[in-house]
Order: structure tokens, then sequence, then C-alpha cells
């Protein structure tokens, strides 16, 4: 997440604007533009000379029953700590047992971290099932469509902090083959991804990497 402990609201803002930033360096747009923040999806675009609009919806990939533990967290006393491991997509917990990764300062770590390309693979496994969520979302009645329709995906889960982005890109390959090829009524025309300080302009095609950081973007 680009903004810890800030509103779901702030991040999605934030986002737009790494997403804007990202789409000048690649000469994406059309100016001028207007900018309108709006739900399902979040935001929408319009250019003027083009005459087209696009759909911008903004998520986060993360996990339930980690962000269920980073809450718990919160309650501890200062020096607790979360042993992100006990959280997988391969293995979700009961919800009587989010607490098992937390540690008070006293209490020794027992999980068993990460090794080889676990947190890659994890990686892509929250994203693959991050697109299939908000696929579904986009084909609902309520949720409006434009020219074009994409997705902007903040990484916010227990891995975000381990991964080698390259190589979880390449664990991810197959899964967004495997959704060009799908059955959905509707697509995404583009989906991009936010890790850490770096946007990834449409993992669909393109897979383009942007750097940024606050002081760039706010000058």
């Amino acid at each position: 997440m680009i903004y810890e402990n800030e509103s779901s609201e702030v991040n999605e803002i934030f986002s737009v604007l790494v997403y804007l930033y990202a789409n000048n360096k690649l000469k994406q747009f059309s100016f001028p533009f207007a900018l309108i923040k709006r739900e399902s999806p979040d935001f929408s675009i319009l250019c003027y000379e083009k005459t087209q609009s696009k759909g911008i919806e903004h998520t986060l990939s993360t996990l339930q029953d980690y962000k269920m533990a980073e809450s718990e967290l919160q309650k501890l006393p200062n020096g607790s700590k979360l042993e992100h491991d006990y959280y997988s997509p391969f293995n979700k917990l009961p919800k009587n047992e989010i607490n098992k990764g937390l540690r008070q300062p006293s209490e020794r770590l027992t999980g068993q971290g990460y090794y080889g390309d676990r947190p890659e693979i994890e990686w892509a496994e929250i994203i693959k099932n991050t697109i299939h969520n908000k696929t579904l979302l986009l084909n609902k009645d309520h949720f409006e469509k434009f020219t074009t329709n994409e997705l902007i995906i903040e990484g916010d889960s227990p891995v975000e902090f381990f991964i080698d982005l390259k190589n979880a890109l390449k664990y991810l390959e197959p899964h967004i083959n495997d959704y060009l090829s799908s059955f959905y009524k509707i697509k995404y025309d583009k989906i991009h991804i936010i890790s850490k300080n770096t946007f990834v302009y449409d993992v669909l095609s393109r897979n383009e990497i942007i750097k940024f950081s606050k002081d760039v973007l706010f000058g």
C-alpha cells in the first residue's frame, strides 16, 4: 500500500496520480482531459480531442485474514510482530486462527519465513484472485462501462516487500494468459499493478516498468 494507515480514498487518489504519471511518461494520453471521481468504477477520464472515455477501478491485492491480523496487531504492545508467512492464498485461515502469526515482544518467532520463489508464487496467486474478483464486479449491471475499462491493482499482500518484481511477473504470466482466453463476458482492457515504488503498465500485453517517487510526483 502506498500510504499506510490512510483512508482508502487517499490511496485511490494517489494511485491515480501514479497512473497519470505513467501514462504521461509513455505518451498514452491526449490532452486536455477531465478526471472525475465516482463509484463503480472509482474514476473516469474523458479525453476531449479523441472523444474517448476511460473507466478506472482501483483495488488492493491482499488477503482478508492478513488484514484482520494487521488490525489485531495494532491492539498489542509496542514491539509486537506479525509473521507474514502464516498468511497465504493457498491456506486461508479461519477467523478463530487469524492471530496465528501474531507475536508479543516476549514471544519467540515460530514461522519458517520465505524461501526460494515462494513469495513470487504467492504474489502471483493473490493478483490472479484479485483480477478474477474485480472482473466479476465489472460484469455487474450497476458497474458503468466505458470505451476503455482499466484496473489498477495496488499491492498490499503479506509478501509485497519480499518479492523480486520481475520474477513475480514471470509467475503471473500464465495467469494472465488464462485470463485473456477466459470466457468472461466483459474483461478489462488494461490492468496495471503498483508494487512499492514501481508502476507496471498493462500486464495484459506490455508490462512496461515505470519507477516513481513521491518527490517526483509532488516535486
